[in-house]
């Protein structure tokens, strides 16, 4: 939790579609966006690279 200390967070349940699109444009001011899910979850949620590459200014691909 220290390392969460003055960042704000949200909750969102990603299967709903409304919450998608709070999540495409929170992105479009995010510095990264960082997810943990199984390959292709993203993606079945609408939130896959190509989607979120549209909003984003900048994509990396690290790994």
């Amino acid at each position: 939790m220290l390392l969460n200390r003055g960042r704000p967070s949200v909750a969102l349940d990603l299967k709903r579609p409304e919450a998608v699109q709070t999540v495409l444009e929170l992105v479009k001011r995010a510095d990264v966006l960082v997810e943990g899910m199984r390959p292709g979850v993203m993606e079945r949620l609408g939130l896959g690279r190509r989607t979120v590459r549209r909003s984003m200014s900048g994509w990396s691909t690290a790994g």
